[in-house]
């Protein structure tokens, strides 16, 4: 059996995002314990909401372009930090995931979901991140979207994309997209729903 002991947890940043410091052990595939090891866990508990927002009759897709803190040690240039992803945020205390993706699009983009369907979760980093996110895919009337979003009590600047099923696939197959929840959101839309909406239009047409 697999097994964890945690000895011990200690809070050791509380900011935005916890950092706890553990100490734990575990059991080894080929039996018995592993030594006492030191590990940190970092992120907030609370569950995230990605929302891949489609328009099934236009084929096109929203998303969101705003400044990111973490490529920052990475880029050259101050542009390369921000960076296209869908619409996404934590759900608040008592809010259901349904109602964090209606919320969220609305928050970033003022487009009102229609439907929202359940994609799957992922762990983004997963050797010491604690967070989880939930991707759902979002039918919405795209036919009108501003250029420019964002909650301006969270001092939110955010630049929004209508993209094309096609483009969404360029991007992805050319390997020109940084974030993976882009990835993984886009590749569920252009590579599992656009062939069922297209599916659906043949067999209603």
């Amino acid at each position: 059996m697999k097994k964890v002991e945690i000895l011990s947890s200690r809070r050791v940043y509380d900011g935005f995002y916890k950092v706890d410091e553990l100490q734990l052990r575990h059991t080894l595939f080929q039996g018995g314990w592993s030594p006492v090891l030191t590990r940190e866990q970092y992120g907030r508990f609370e569950p995230v909401v990605v929302v891949v927002i489609y328009d099934p009759k236009r084929l096109t897709t929203l998303l969101v372009e705003q400044l990111r803190i973490g490529p920052l040690c990475h880029v050259e240039r101050d542009e390369d930090a921000w960076l296209i992803e869908p619409v996404a945020g934590h759900a608040d205390e008592g809010e259901t995931l349904e109602d964090a993706c209606r919320r969220e699009a609305r928050e970033e983009t003022g487009v009102n979901i229609e439907q929202l369907e359940y994609v799957g979760m992922f762990y983004p980093t997963p050797g010491g991140g604690r967070e989880r996110l939930f991707v759902f895919g979002g039918k919405a009337d795209l036919g009108r979207v501003a250029d420019h979003g964002g909650h301006r009590l969270e001092n939110e600047d955010i630049r929004l994309h209508v993209w094309s099923f096609e483009k969404a696939r360029r991007m992805l197959v050319e390997g020109r997209l940084q974030v993976a929840s882009t990835w993984i959101g886009l590749g569920w839309l252009v590579f599992q729903k656009w062939p069922m909406l297209e599916k659906e239009r043949g067999e209603g047409g």
